[in-house]
């Protein structure tokens, strides 16, 4: 950016103008697919650009009106010149269960699939501990009525609470929630894993 004006008072701004563009936060985008005149386009999600970009061929990758895709750039648009892309995903009807989420996920450049060492190593401690649910370092629960609180589709069941009145009548409110460190050995694979997803 080359400064055109600068300014001290806070009420009005400096102003620059881009001279050159070095480098692309991403060319990887989502959007809406659609077609007109026997070629595809994309629509982009979130209003980035004002026009449809070109995709090409209307049955590429086998994507339909109204899917939504995901787009490699291969020029992005500028005054003289229209995008144009090439699709790499698509991702399924607009609107269907899941496809949401896939579209924040890839918007978004979220981590989804695991690396192999990973799903090995959690299937590994996975066995380890499976018939270790109780050790002496560990207070023994297994007779008391814990019930767990997450929603049936849950990818997970690590938090759970139990109610129980004691001899002087008062009830006491167990919250439990499950400690991944006891199967998770700090700077494995898995560790590391949890730490680039930024899992707490």
């Amino acid at each position: 950016v080359r400064m055109r004006r600068t300014s001290r008072r806070p009420q009005r701004a400096a102003e620059g103008e881009v001279v050159q563009v070095i480098e692309r936060a991403s060319d990887r985008f989502v959007g809406i697919y659609h077609t007109a005149e026997g070629e595809g386009f994309v629509r982009v999600d979130g209003g980035i650009f004002h026009e449809s970009i070109y995709v090409g061929d209307a049955n590429a990758k086998g994507a339909r009106d109204g899917d939504k895709v995901v787009f490699e750039m291969l020029r992005f648009p500028s005054p003289e010149m229209l995008g144009e892309g090439v699709l790499v995903e698509v991702l399924g009807p607009r609107g269907e269960p899941g496809v949401d989420l896939l579209s924040v996920i890839r918007q978004l450049h979220l981590p989804d699939e695991f690396p192999d060492v990973v799903e090995n190593q959690a299937r590994e401690f996975a066995r380890a501990h499976a018939d270790q649910l109780v050790t002496d370092d560990r207070l023994d629960l297994t007779q008391s009525t814990i019930v767990t609180i997450d929603p049936p589709d849950a990818r997970d069941f690590d938090d759970a609470i139990s109610l129980e009145r004691d001899d002087k009548g008062f009830w006491n409110l167990g919250v439990f929630i499950a400690d991944v460190s006891t199967f998770v050995p700090l700077g494995s694979a898995l560790d590391n894993e949890a730490r680039r997803r930024g899992t707490s």
